[in-house]
């Protein structure tokens, strides 16, 4: 952790001196009364006096999972730490970022899950179901166990549509949210299930997380990403093919399953 710490905090962003930005409104007062010209922007500048530094090392204690051994060793081994005194709050939230991620790779690294025998039963989407009682985004189907399906997004929307057109596609699942896979940031409830057919008869189960982008280190939540791979873990200790994505028919990329 501390190695993959170090790593990304020598290549994170440089931390920029605090500047301030200055303007001055501008009012008029004549026989008509009181008017403006509006503000006129006079530019940022930087702080030019001392900016007095925290304790860097309490502040990361607090934000992050890891012993302040740990912490303490990875400040000492980067070489950006002079960089504190330009903008305290911004390195402290640039280093616990690097310190974050080097720690949630290492985990999905090392992870393993063991199949236990547990299992949902069917009947839930039978006695749950009513448990979603409203919802503003849902798409017509005919081969789901139900004969809607709630989306919540325009990506989801499109990839239902998609998979209810595909003939090689019998039954898919919208996981409900009592669906979850623990992980060590909290419990992943990925988006859908279904099965394939393959050119020669046989049947595959996949596993899909479908999202707006393609590159995982580009999602909205941090968390979503490690999810993503944990759960991937997860799957693949059950031996059931999973992958996120955006694009419809990528995710269903008949070189990865065909058969």
């Amino acid at each position: 952790v501390v190695a993959r710490a170090i790593q990304r905090i020598d290549q994170m962003e440089e931390v920029e001196k605090a500047k301030f930005r200055l303007s001055r409104d501008v009012v008029v007062v004549d026989s008509d009364g009181v008017g403006g010209a509006g503000d006129v922007d006079l530019g940022a500048i930087e702080s030019a006096s001392a900016i007095k530094v925290p304790d860097v090392v309490r502040e990361l204690c607090r934000r992050l999972p890891l012993s302040r051994a740990t912490i303490v060793t990875a400040l000492k081994g980067c070489s950006r730490l002079e960089e504190v005194r330009a903008n305290p709050a911004v390195f402290i939230d640039q280093v616990a970022d690097c310190i974050n991620r080097a720690l949630f790779e290492e985990l999905t690294v090392g992870i393993e899950y063991t199949p236990t025998g547990e299992f949902w039963p069917a009947s839930n989407f039978r006695d749950r179901h009513q448990e979603e009682t409203l919802a503003l985004r849902v798409v017509p189907v005919e081969r789901s166990v139900t004969d809607m399906v709630v989306c919540d997004s325009d990506v989801e929307e499109q990839f239902a549509i998609y998979l209810d057109g595909r003939a090689d596609v019998p039954l898919f699942l919208k996981l409900p949210d009592w669906y979850k896979i623990p992980t060590p940031l909290g419990n992943y409830n990925p988006d859908w299930a279904f099965i394939r057919v393959g050119d020669s008869g046989r049947r595959y189960l996949l596993v899909r997380e479908t999202k707006g982008t393609e590159d995982i280190e580009q999602l909205q939540w941090e968390s979503e990403g490690w999810k993503i791979r944990f759960g991937e873990a997860h799957y693949n200790a059950i031996d059931i093919d999973y992958a996120f994505g955006r694009i419809p028919a990528a995710l269903i990329d008949p070189s990865r399953i065909s058969g």
